[in-house]
């Protein structure tokens, strides 16, 4: 018996559709901005999103790498805290439900707990969904710490 295959008549659509921006490169901006507009600022990326070969990730560890520690940590104080510290999510992300609360995911609840334990000691520590929440976020932290722009 012969079994008979349809095909669609309907065209594929040629939809483009931008996908969002990887952390990885949004990270890079947010340095790169935070270079030109505060060029005596102090920060620090962490390697969290890069793939490393295997060896080098157990010497990585060994040093003190953490899986869930911040994407990128101001040394500079301001008025309330004592330094900041930036996690960085893809646009697009879902941080939390319609209640308020986080989304059952065992990375980001690790992730937010390692936050809990910076702000107990002191520190600004938040997520950021993509660039211009990142910008906003630091832009804020930066306005109340004794560093000035050098671009208004």
């Amino acid at each position: 018996m012969l079994m008979k295959t349809f095909r669609s008549k309907t065209p594929k659509k040629n939809i483009t559709q931008s996908k969002p921006e990887l952390e990885y490169d949004t990270q890079v901006r947010i340095v790169n901005y935070l270079a030109e507009r505060y060029p005596t600022l102090i920060v620090q990326g962490s390697l969290g999103g890069i793939r490393l070969p295997i060896g080098n990730a157990v010497k990585a560890k060994k040093m003190g790498n953490k899986k869930d520690f911040p994407d990128l940590t101001i040394a500079i104080p301001n008025k309330k805290y004592a330094g900041c510290f930036i996690e960085l999510k893809r646009e697009g992300t879902q941080l939390y439900k319609s209640n308020g609360q986080l989304v059952t995911n065992e990375h980001l609840r690790a992730q937010d707990e390692l936050h809990k334990s910076l702000r107990a000691v002191g520190y600004y520590a938040e997520f950021a969904v993509g660039y211009q929440d990142a910008i906003q976020k630091i832009e804020q932290y930066l306005s109340t710490a004794d560093l000035l722009p050098i671009i208004d």
